[in-house]
């Protein structure tokens, strides 16, 4: 059984040199429960969605194509990707969400990539992460599906928003830093702190 770790709990940087030696294509992968009551109701579910913030040497996004979301699911000439758009935790068999980064296409100008997850209309349905059980984020290596470290969603009992953490450019190599931080907020706020 996965281990998960909380996020906030000062987890510490992970190095993904390291922790998967042979690592080409980074998995992250985002699984949640259905809503206990409105289940597969697309306009009362639990809809969450993954935000990937591509981020120039200075930490900001240069164009809005550098944000890849279920609108715009590959950037970046495909080497970030979020190819599935799960509107309800449904179990479909296979991960509820998930970005795909392809680490040898990334550009040299991307020195990191933010990675968020929102609930999708939660002023409107009323919704925080305190209600959803059995939320998770998971690295994987994409390549042999090899778990690389868990992260547990569900300590989080406030916010629409959750900065899950930053995978960042070191030398020749790439690190995740778990952030853990949850806030009320919409990706077009969250957009308007990298311009």
């Amino acid at each position: 059984m996965t281990q998960f770790l909380d996020l906030n709990k000062g987890t510490g940087f992970l190095d993904l040199s390291k922790a998967a030696p042979s690592l080409t294509k980074l998995k992250g992968t985002l699984n949640w429960d259905m809503h206990p009551i409105h289940g597969k109701d697309l306009n009362q579910g639990f809809d969450l969605d993954i935000f990937v913030f591509c981020l120039n040497g200075q930490k900001k996004i240069q164009f809005p194509q550098d944000v890849c979301f279920f609108n715009n699911k590959a950037v970046l000439g495909g080497a970030v990707s979020v190819p599935v758009d799960n509107r309800t935790g449904e179990d479909t068999g296979d991960d509820d969400e998930f970005v795909v980064f392809d680490l040898a296409k990334i550009p040299a100008d991307k020195a990191a990539f933010d990675i968020f997850v929102f609930i999708h209309d939660a002023t409107g349905r009323k919704q925080n992460f305190g209600m959803m059980a059995n939320a998770r984020f998971e690295l994987k290596d994409e390549t042999n599906g090899s778990l690389i470290q868990g992260y547990n969603i569900s300590q989080f009992t406030t916010g629409s928003c959750l900065h899950i953490g930053s995978i960042e450019r070191v030398g020749d190599h790439w690190n995740f830093n778990p952030i853990g931080e949850a806030a009320e907020a919409d990706p077009n706020q969250v957009a308007q702190a990298y311009l």
